[in-house]
């Protein structure tokens, strides 16, 4: 038991940050960008990764001068590769190591941060910075922060559909600005309509896209009155 926590503690100190465990959800890796879980590979990776050190830990071995740790760490190297069973002990210890536990709490915990495809952006200073895996994000938008950019025809398509340039600029500041933060700001639930071909599918499409994993659709029933029905679908 003694030599699998100290192959997991290997890992954690080669590779930190890569991996993460949620009790309760199940494994996370890091992609550079984001904690991601949805290829259902990340156990996998997990036990990739701790094969890996023990190749590593013998390959490392041949500059140990010490006869007895030389062989010491070529022992526990290769009873790490040895079974299912000894590899399996190494993901259960790795699973509860500090840096790599996490309650589900501590995932997208703080709610004025918006990941971005080529950062992560402060919204109460408006600041870009570096992905960083400490944010515990798991979301990530569909687009860049570019705080320069202009986009003449979707302004040109919100004057269109909505008839009224000051309505297009109260909906552009909604999305904008309490429509980008993960809490509740403002008490408003807009509610498109119109008729067919009147742009709502197009504006509706446009949003989701650039929201990327911030954007979900709901279930009707959310917000329509039925009886019996389960107000989550």
């Amino acid at each position: 038991a003694f030599g699998q926590s100290l192959v997991a503690e290997r890992l954690v100190t080669t590779l930190p940050g890569r991996f993460m465990f949620v009790p309760g959800v199940g494994w996370y890796t890091f992609d550079g960008h984001r904690w991601d879980d949805s290829s259902g590979l990340a156990e996998k990776q997990a036990e990739q990764a701790v094969v890996t050190t023990a190749r590593t830990m013998i390959s490392a071995a041949a500059t140990i001068t010490d006869t007895s740790e030389r062989e010491a760490e070529l022992k526990l190297a290769h009873r790490t590769l040895s079974s299912d069973g000894q590899l399996r002990g190494v993901i259960a210890y790795l699973s509860r190591h500090p840096d790599v536990l996490t309650g589900i709490n501590a995932l997208n915990s703080d709610p004025l941060l918006l990941n971005c495809v080529n950062g992560t952006l402060d919204l109460r200073t408006r600041e870009l910075r570096p992905h960083d895996y400490r944010d515990r994000l798991t979301k990530i938008a569909g687009a860049n922060y570019t705080p320069d950019a202009v986009g003449p025809r979707w302004e040109r398509f919100l004057c269109e559909a909505l008839g009224d340039p000051g309505l297009a600029d109260a909906l552009r500041r909604l999305l904008g600005g309490p429509g980008l933060m993960g809490r509740v700001m403002e008490h408003v639930l807009p509610v498109i309509y119109g008729p067919g071909g009147s742009g709502k599918g197009t504006f509706i499409n446009a949003i989701a896209e650039t929201f990327g994993d911030y954007a979900i659709a709901a279930e009707p029933d959310l917000v329509m009155k039925r009886a019996g029905a389960h107000p989550t679908g």
